[in-house]
Parts: structure tokens; C-alpha cells; sequence
């Protein structure tokens, strides 16, 4: 199987009126809630996108483990500790959320400087794959908007030229 992008053609210029909301894979699992259930708020709220597993804790989180046969999350870092607090979100958490809202998926995958992670670029492309492959080929979820790591241009962690030759590296994997 081979995955294609083509770069050429927009399907989204962020120009777009529709609200979106970060939704935190740590702390709002319905479990961790009290009152109304995530999707009625969402839906009270009128959201339409919802980002998955949130912010800057993306980079840190991965859907699961080798051979990435079905969700188990993980994560290194602070976060680890995290996720032992609470219940977590998983994604096929989330694409039931997705489901209840009619909101549209936007999933960011962990991506971080591997001198600071210790993880080769390569586990991450194979992570981002494999995501890719579990939501919209294995479970036929049908996920248009994927990010790769989050805000990768803070702190100096990569020039606009190291980051276009991120995208381009993300986008060639053909292993499967």
C-alpha cells in the first residue's frame, strides 16, 4: 500500500469560520467529568473541529505501541506520570467523540527534536504511519487533517527550511 500526498492541492487554507476546541486526551474522558458529557457541551458550544490529543503534549503521546494493532496510548516525559492520573482519552475515544458531535478530526502526531527525546526521526515516521494507516485504512475513520508535532517553530527547534524537510520526509514513507 502506498500513501500519496499531494501537495499541491489545499484542502483547507485556515481561512475557515467553523470553531475548533484542543481536546486534552488526558484529563476529558467522560470519566473524569462531572455533569453533562463532553459531546452535549460540544455540541452546546457549536464546535465543529476538534484537535486530538491537544497541545504541546502531542508531541509527547503516541496512539500505541509496536505493532500498532489497536490504541493503547503512551507517552514519555511528565506526561507519563500524567496519564496515571486520570482516565485517558484514547483515540478511538476521540472518534467516538467525533462521532456524537459531527465535528471534524484533526489529529496532531508527536514529533520532537531526537537529541532532546532520544527517539530517532524514524520511530516517529513509523508512529505517524501507522497512525495514519490504523484510523483511515484499518478502522475507515476517514481523518483529512493530520499535523505533525506541535508549534515546531517555538523555542528554536526548527528553522522553516528543517521543517518543510520534516513535512517532506513524513510524507514519503512507503513502507507498507
Amino acid at each position: 500500500m502506498k500513501i500519496t500526498i499531494d501537495s499541491s492541492k489545499i484542502i483547507a487554507d485556515n481561512r475557515s469560520n467553523s470553531v475548533g476546541i484542543n481536546i486534552n486526551y488526558i484529563r476529558d474522558a467522560d470519566a473524569n467529568r462531572t455533569g453533562k458529557p463532553l459531546h452535549d457541551a460540544l455540541n452546546d458550544m457549536g464546535a465543529k473541529r476538534l484537535r486530538y490529543p491537544g497541545g504541546e503534549k502531542s508531541n509527547k503521546h503516541f496512539f500505541a505501541k509496536p505493532p500498532y494493532e489497536q490504541c493503547e496510548p503512551t507517552a514519555y516525559d511528565y506526561y507519563l506520570e500524567r496519564m496515571r492520573e486520570s482516565a485517558v482519552m484514547d483515540f478511538d475515544m476521540f472518534m467516538e467523540l467525533i462521532r456524537k458531535t459531527g465535528a471534524e478530526p484533526h489529529v496532531n502526531v508527536p514529533f520532537y527534536p531526537s537529541e532532546k527525546t532520544g527517539i530517532p526521526m524514524e520511530k516517529y515516521i513509523e508512529h505517524a504511519a501507522a497512525w495514519v494507516r490504523y484510523a483511515n485504512i484499518r478502522k475507515g475513520y476517514g481523518v483529512k487533517y493530520w499535523e505533525i508535532g506541535n508549534e515546531n517553530w517555538f523555542d528554536g527547534k526548527y528553522s522553516p527550511e528543517e521543517t518543510a524537510r520534516h513535512v517532506q520526509d513524513f510524507s514519503c514513507d512507503e513502507s507498507s
